[in-house]
């Protein structure tokens, strides 16, 4: 049973009161960056190595790819831990930064060959141009070569490369894209004469001369040949090493015609190594959004390709469905030795190629339209079975006004991977919403020997809330139908008033009910944060806590906030005990947070920065550090 937090915090959080660090953390799980932050957050640890490699590490955390088993890392420290937020912007932001104001530590970390284990090198490699239509000027403008030992980054990337598996080359060949810097060719909008020629933007051609000097240093490493001109450079060794893994990629087979050339089982395995972004742009290029047939690309044994595409999503399907028939015959110790052989191969062919899917991004498509729910199905399903909660939580879901419109599906998905993860059977199919009032969704029948259903007057009962052996878009809609917001007021006091009301409504039972609370150790608090029972939300989670501590319950409350858009909101709680916020929609890092309760002696906002610290996957990074 988790204790009531000692007020010596600091003694057992070596992050405790961090608040700049802290309010860094937030930033980088949203995908925001704030040079301030960043400043402040660095004077508070620079004196201190182990605040050093805390700070480091969070930077890491916000680039890292999530799942990803990173090259040498997993040989060494066992199975590697999940992580990461996959914020790229973000952490070419915070990489930036870094090489202007922590230049050895930068280049330490560019020496080590750490970056690219956790990003990829495409981080490193980013230089383009945005300009205004029509106009010179530059909207944006990314160099990610600009200040760096370009020297030593080529010999890195030469390293890698003889390294690398044929997908990541595959990747990397992409990336490294060509250098321009002849004049580009003007046409007149109207007539679509070609008219002459206009000048590239100086940026442009600043940009596309580092670029140059990167690429003569690499093909001199890697052997290339480089045809120089006084006024062209041709990379040719580059060209052909790039051809040579470039022949699959999606751009290329589509542009040549070669996909036309795949059969189902080529086109199969194909897709099934596709990164997320790139299936998305083959469905577009073969269905509309309504699954109906563009026509457009049929193979040479006379196949719609679209048609291929949508068999493939349904083999998925079943495989998946398969897969949870058999995981919950698992779980309940139903499993034959058959099944379980039959498990193993049902697992590998339900796999689906996610990379670093951003799920909130991927609902909001979905809401709008944008993605098909099979698609967004497959994705969430493959990336649920990562997630672990290692201890019951009963999921309360708040519905008032505020969280109305994004806020509310947000609630609902949220809570859905909550209940479909949950460690408890019981707690499984336990639900608490409030508003004004507090309502109990529960599944159970009343009597004498199980007082836990928590049925009174508010109570609603229901077979069942969720299904482990149905699709989580299924789930989640169903959800969706209790997770609705109610217009009213935010009124959280009113959960710890009904929990008072059934505990107090059969004095037989009473201490019964009282033992049964304090066997539910988390309460997953699923809002917007906006509690306005008191003066602050602070103070209404304080008074939440005194009520149901009278009661005997000594449990954490975990905010799962829903609200993308305030930065700086956990910093409200900083006070608070027994207290845990959780902001991003990377489940990645809230597996994090869960897994790592039970090793928490004391537990507050700044805890999340301790099971970052302790996490085995930034081993790497931390050993770098000066």
């Amino acid at each position: 049973m988790y204790q009531i937090q000692m007020r010596n915090g600091a003694s057992e959080n070596p992050f405790y009161g961090k608040q700049n660090l802290f309010a860094l953390y937030n930033e980088t799980q949203k995908g925001n960056v704030n040079s301030t932050t960043l400043s402040k957050a660095w004077d508070e640890c620079k004196l201190d190595l182990d605040l050093r490699k805390m700070f480091w590490t969070v930077l890491f955390a916000a680039g890292d790819v999530p799942n990803r088993e990173h090259a040498g890392l997993s040989k060494t420290n066992g199975k590697l831990e999940q992580g990461g937020s996959g914020q790229r912007n973000a952490f070419r932001l915070l990489m930036d930064w870094a090489k202007r104001h922590q230049v050895q530590q930068y280049e330490r970390f560019l020496h080590s060959g750490i970056i690219q284990q956790y990003v990829g090198f495409d981080q490193l490699l980013d230089v383009r141009v945005k300009t205004k239509v029509g106009t010179k000027t530059a909207l944006e403008v990314i160099n990610t070569l600009d200040g760096v030992d370009l020297d030593v980054l080529a010999t890195q990337l030469s390293r890698s490369i003889n390294r690398m598996n044929e997908g990541e080359k595959v990747l990397l060949a992409k990336r490294l894209t060509n250098v321009r810097l002849s004049r580009r060719q003007k046409v007149d909008r109207k007539t679509k004469e070609k008219t002459g020629h206009r000048d590239l933007t100086e940026t442009v051609v600043k940009n596309n001369r580092l670029k140059e000097r990167f690429y003569t240093l690499l093909s001199e490493k890697m052997g290339w040949k480089v045809n120089k001109t006084e006024t062209f450079t041709d990379f040719v060794g580059l060209r052909e090493w790039k051809r040579q893994y470039n022949t699959e990629l999606e751009s290329v087979l589509f542009s040549s015609g070669k996909i036309r050339e795949f059969d189902q089982i080529q086109f199969f395995a194909w897709l099934d190594k596709l990164p997320s972004g790139a299936r998305f742009r083959v469905r577009r290029r073969l269905l509309n959004k309504d699954n109906s047939l563009k026509g457009k690309w049929v193979n040479k044994f006379g196949k719609d390709l679209g048609l291929v595409f949508l068999d493939w999503e349904k083999s998925k399907e079943a495989a998946q469905q398969r897969e949870r028939e058999l995981t919950e015959k698992a779980r309940q110790g139903q499993l034959s030795v058959k099944e379980k052989d039959e498990l193993k191969v049902v697992a590998k062919a339900a796999k689906v190629n996610t990379g670093a899917t951003d799920l909130f991004e991927e609902l909001k498509g979905y809401i709008k339209g944008e993605i098909t729910l099979r698609e967004f199905d497959l994705k969430v399903n493959d990336i649920l079975k990562k997630i672990n909660f290692e201890v019951p939580a009963l999921v309360i879901a708040d519905i008032s006004g505020s969280m109305r419109g994004i806020a509310e599906r947000l609630a609902a998905f949220l809570s859905t991977v909550a209940l479909l993860k949950n460690p408890s059977e019981e707690l499984a199919n336990h639900l608490v919403t409030f508003g004004s009032d507090a309502h109990f969704y529960t599944d159970g029948a009343i009597g004498v020997d199980r007082p836990n259903k928590f049925m009174q007057g508010k109570s609603v009962k229901v077979n069942k809330l969720v299904d482990r052996t149905k699709g989580f878009m299924e789930n989640f809609e169903s959800i969706s139908k209790i997770v609705n917001s109610s217009g009213s007021s935010t009124n959280f006091a009113s959960v710890a008033g009904a929990f008072e009301k059934w505990v107090n409504s059969e004095p037989t039972y009473r201490q019964m009910k009282v033992e049964q609370l304090q066997q539910y150790p988390v309460f997953i608090l699923v809002s917007d944060g906006d509690l306005n029972n008191q003066s602050s939300p602070a103070k209404s989670m304080m008074e939440f806590q005194a009520k149901m501590r009278h009661l005997g319950w000594e449990g954490v409350v975990v905010l799962w906030e829903v609200n993308n858009y305030e930065n700086h909101s956990a910093s409200k709680y900083t006070d608070v005990p027994n207290f845990l916020h959780l902001q991003g929609f990377n489940l990645a890092n809230v597996n994090q947070g869960f897994t790592k309760l039970n090793d928490l002696e004391v537990i507050d906002v700044y805890s999340v920065l301790k099971s970052l610290s302790q996490s085995n996957r930034y081993i790497a990074v931390q050993n770098e550090v000066i």
